[in-house]
C-alpha cells in the first residue's frame, strides 16, 4: 500500500489496484520512478540499455527492486571487465565492453544462481535467493512476451 500511495493509489478497504482507471496510471508512474532511479543508480555507472533491453531492466526493478537490479548490473560490469581483459582490451575499450555487457539483460543471468543477478538476489533476499533469482530473471521476458502479444 505504501508504494500505491507513492503513485496516487490510496490504500483503502477496496483495493484500488483492481480498478484499471486508477491502477494503470499508477503503474505507469511507478515504472517512471523505477526507470529514473535505475538511471541514477546503475545506467550512468554501468551502461545504458536501449529499446526492449531498457524495459527488461525497468520491469525487473518493478518486480525485484531497483537496488537489486543496480547491484546485478554492477556485478555484470565487473564480469565484463574481466572478459574484456581476457580479450586483451584495456582502458576505455575495456570499460566500453563492460558497459555493453552489463546493459544486456541476459548477461545478468549467465551462471544461474551464481550469476550477477543471482548474487544480487542473495544479497537482497538471503532466505529466498533462488526463488527471487528465477522470479526477477524471468519476469521481464514474460512481460515483454505479453506486450508482443505472445501471451494472453
Amino acid at each position: 500500500r505504501e508504494v500505491g500511495l507513492n503513485v496516487g493509489i490510496a490504500g483503502s478497504a477496496s483495493d484500488e489496484r483492481l480498478h484499471p482507471e486508477k491502477a494503470i496510471p499508477g503503474a505507469a508512474r511507478l515504472l517512471h520512478i523505477k526507470a529514473k532511479r535505475l538511471g541514477e543508480l546503475a545506467f550512468l555507472r554501468y551502461g545504458q540499455p536501449d529499446g526492449v533491453e531498457f524495459w527488461k531492466f525497468v520491469t525487473a526493478a518493478y518486480n525485484g527492486g531497483e537496488g537489486t537490479v543496480a547491484l546485478a548490473m554492477g556485478n555484470a560490469y565487473r564480469v565484463g571487465i574481466g572478459l574484456a581483459r581476457e580479450q586483451g582490451l584495456v582502458g576505455t575499450e575495456a570499460v566500453s565492453y563492460a558497459r555493453r555487457y552489463a546493459s544486456k539483460w541476459e548477461n545478468l543471468k549467465v551462471g544461474g544462481t551464481n550469476s550477477p543477478l543471482g548474487l544480487a538476489a542473495a544479497s537482497y533476499f538471503p532466505n529466498i535467493a533462488t526463488q527471487k533469482y528465477h522470479e526477477i530473471g524471468n519476469y521481464p521476458t514474460q512481460i515483454m512476451a505479453r506486450v508482443a502479444g505472445h501471451y494472453k
